[in-house]
């Protein structure tokens, strides 16, 4: 703190001048990071409970700000939390998302509605003194679906709390999405949703400082404001991105210079140490960035700059030669800045300053510019497509080149008074659950893993293992695991509430395969057609049903992984242009016959799709494992419609060395896994139908680790003509599976 005092004070200004919250599910919360190089520290007793409370429910980040005093020369005094300054404060947070421009797009999100039903927009909240509070709870939105109005009311923004010395906290919402009812079947897109809702905000924060002072008229002043952006949650909140918003924001205005020499310790250090950690949230990292500071040698660092790609030329990055590894990059949206691409060049021809001592430590001094780094150092700076905490909009330029939305001084990082509530975050994705689950590989692993260790194991998993796509996402998200540190400085996944798919849930067909169709003879007419058909093939779903009513659609869940290199699904049908087929990815998107990346074949009454995996559904985002759906839909007045479906996969998952032996109407069975290691592992024999008087065999493994060998026995009834071999597990790096094998009995016999 400078040496002034508080008469001395003649203007007064909020900082951080950017603060950011995130959302979360329990009334627990901690403060965000204040001191630039310290991550957020909130108690715990456990790993388990810094992020999340004692029933697995996560915390709040809080944003904290505070009102500092400045004289005419630029020093300055914290005046919260003193006895002779008494504040103020007004926040308004708003939700303009479901009325923005869309992202990546043409046009208005719900053309057509009026922009003020579909703005969540509480009005502002005073609070004045310490231990108080008010809540942003009545906000509402309303949409109109197929000639249907439906209104959300009480929607809960957050809330704003003072602490016992008078600062402000910013807590946001609760994580909630939710659609008109009309719109629950609706394909997800990555950004652009229409009739759907979230409770991620932003808005001003302001302040009106009383001074009184002995002897003296209270002289009241009012502060320059700041800002807070309600983000999403940070689930590796102790990293931070290669560029984060602080480096990206700086660049932008031109407040960012490389230093004639720059410094390993303060300039160069911190762009490797990021590269390196984001090993513990992005597999592909994890064994590449292991450098040991300082980096001095001309070998290593000719080789590590070697790898960077220029911003200004394709915005850098991209994955190969062109780190970071990220996507949507663009010369105007680079990943590093040009700023921090011509001090790694200098650090790669040997310029600059060799001032390594070890880490150097942050401190513990609270100071207005700290405030701002530190909250900004800990959001993502790219890929801003559209980002994670704030997106473009920040970056925006006039005709003249201009910063389209900042206010002069720049290096205040002050937002421009034409700039209102819900401005920053109108056009981040909506509900913002839905780019989380799209943005697997390689956009932000830092506040949205990729994958990750989880505590006491020693090989990655993929974070959002069995979550279930875009809808588990909306409903579970909270049940996903935290990356922190350990007591041996590991960065390791714990707090983890989301548990593997029942195995009911896993192996559910949702209609079951009948002994007689009816129709024509390109039908499966019994299931050792099918069984022919699809002999020595990996089923992950199969079986028969009938449309009756108009609109009714028939979803099939798919459990894919990433051994898997191709899914075929193929249905029969007397009719199949009384059929609407689309297959739903994990990321949300969905696919449909002919399309780009979707082979398929008509012969008569047969439709065959074939997918190569991984596919790209969407600017760079790539679809493998995880639930697929198969919906299917009955076209009006072709109606009923009865069809059949078999889904097949080509995987490194195999199980070729099935052997079955009758002996005395009883079937013994061994399998031997073979290809990707598996986790987990159950198998079993099945009745193919209903009807069939079959007890099941669970086979057992004879290994309690490495399971690649299953055995059994079990009695086969006379009148039983065909058997379903069915294994679940999990892949190398844990998502769930089920596949079968066809067998006919008097094969074995």
């Amino acid at each position: 703190m400078a040496d002034i005092g508080v008469g001395d004070v003649t203007s007064v200004r909020v900082h951080p001048a950017i603060g950011v919250a995130r959302v979360g599910n329990s009334g627990e919360h901690f403060v965000g990071p204040e001191i630039p190089g310290r991550p957020p520290e909130p108690p715990g007793a456990s790993l388990e409970e810094k992020f999340k409370d004692a029933e697995g429910r996560v915390k709040r980040q809080a944003a904290r700000f505070r009102c500092f005093g400045f004289d005419d020369r630029g020093r300055w005094i914290e005046l919260t939390g003193r006895p002779e300054v008494s504040v103020e404060w007004t926040v308004t947070l708003a939700n303009k998302k479901a009325a923005a421009p869309r992202f990546a797009g043409e046009g208005r999100r719900n053309e057509g509605q009026d922009a003020g039903d579909l703005t969540i927009a509480p009005g502002p909240r005073r609070v004045s003194g310490p231990g108080k509070s008010a809540a942003f709870d009545d906000g509402r939105i309303a949409f109109v679906k197929d000639g249907r109005r439906h209104e959300f009311t009480g929607v809960h923004l957050g809330e704003i709390r003072t602490d016992e010395a008078g600062r402000l906290l910013v807590l946001g919402g609760r994580g909630v999405a939710g659609c008109h009812p009309a719109a629950v079947n609706d394909p997800m897109d990555a950004f652009n949703n229409d009739h759907w809702y979230d409770d991620v905000s932003d808005g001003p924060v302001e302040a009106t400082v009383t001074i009184t002072l002995p002897g003296s008229e209270p002289r009241t002043l009012r502060a320059e404001r700041a800002w807070v952006i309600v983000a999403p949650p940070k689930f590796a909140p102790e990293l931070d991105s290669p560029t984060t918003l602080w480096d990206q924001l700086r660049y932008a205005l031109g407040l960012a210079q490389v230093p004639d020499r720059p410094s390993y310790t303060h300039d160069i250090r911190p762009i490797l140490q990021r590269a390196r950690t984001v090993g513990a949230v992005h597999r592909r990292a994890s064994d590449a960035h292991e450098w040991a500071d300082p980096i001095d040698d001309p070998v290593a660092r000719q080789n590590i700059f070697a790898k960077l790609g220029d911003p200004e030329v394709t915005g850098g990055g991209g994955g190969g030669a062109q780190m970071p590894r990220l996507r949507g990059l663009t010369a105007s949206h680079p990943s590093l800045t040009p700023v921090q691409y011509a001090i790694m060049r200098r650090w790669r021809d040997g310029d600059y300053e060799r001032d390594w001592q070890g880490p150097p430590d942050p401190g513990s001094a609270i100071t207005p510019d700290g405030l701002d780094r530190a909250a900004l150092e800990a959001c993502v700076g790219a890929a801003l497509f559209p980002g994670i905490e704030a997106g473009r909009f920040l970056l925006e330029k006039d005709d003249r080149g201009t910063p389209k939305h900042w206010k002069q001084p720049l290096d205040r990082l002050r937002l421009a008074d034409t700039v209102a509530a819900g401005d920053v975050t109108a056009r981040m994705a909506i509900p913002w659950h839905a780019d989380f689950t799209a943005c697997a590989g390689s956009w932000w692993p830092v506040p949205r893993p990729n994958q990750v260790v989880p505590r006491g194991q020693a090989h990655h998993l993929e974070w959002d293992r069995a979550l279930g796509g875009v809808q588990g996402m909306i409903e579970r998200w909270h049940m996903l695991g935290f990356v922190v540190r350990d007591a041996d400085g590991r960065h390791v996944e714990v707090a983890r509430s989301l548990s593997l798919p029942a195995k009911q849930e896993l192996v559910h067909h949702a209609f079951a395969v009948t002994e007689a169709v009816s129709g024509p003879g390109t039908l499966w007419s019994n299931p050792g057609e099918l069984a022919a058909d699809v002999a020595d093939a990996n089923l992950v779903s199969y079986g028969q049903a009938t449309l009756g009513a108009a609109g009714e659609v028939q979803s099939w869940p798919l459990w894919l992984t990433e051994a898997d290199n191709a899914l075929r699904v193929e249905i029969r049908c007397v009719d199949p242009d009384g059929l609407d087929v689309s297959l739903e990815t994990p990321l949300g998107p969905r696919l449909r016959p002919d399309q780009i990346g979707v082979i398929t074949t008509r012969d008569g009454q047969r439709l065959v799709a074939r997918i190569g995996l991984p596919i790209d559904v969407r600017e760079g985002r790539y679809a493998q494992a995880g639930l697929w759906r198969l919906h299917v839909r009955g076209v009006e007045g072709r109606l009923p419609v009865t069809y059949q479906m078999a889904a097949t996969v080509e995987s490194l998952i195999v199980f070729p060395a099935l052997a079955m032996a009758p002996h005395d109407g009883e079937v013994t069975a061994t399998v031997d896994f073979t290809g990707s290691p598996i986790g987990n592992a159950e198998a079993g024999l099945l009745p193919m139908t209903e009807t069939e008087q079959q007890d099941e065999l669970a086979l057992t493994p004879e290994r309690a680790v490495a399971v690649t060998h299953l055995a059994g026995r079990t009695t086969v009834a006379k009148q039983t003509q065909y058997l379903r071999f069915q294994v679940t597990g999990t892949s190398p790096l844990g998502h769930p599976f089920t596949r079968e094998r066809l067998v006919q009995v008097s094969e074995l016999r």
